[in-house]
């Protein structure tokens, strides 16, 4: 569980220094990430 948060804070720091990138860039990087978490899991 503690990897499942670390790669949210990771993928949100990753945000914050791509501030200027589109956030629906972003969302889609993250929904990808949520999918593969889930299969994973």
């Amino acid at each position: 569980m503690f990897c499942f948060w670390s790669l949210i804070g990771f993928f949100f720091f990753y945000a914050g220094a791509t501030s200027k990138a589109s956030i629906k860039n972003f969302c889609n990087q993250f929904l990808k990430t949520a999918q593969w978490l889930v299969l994973k899991i």
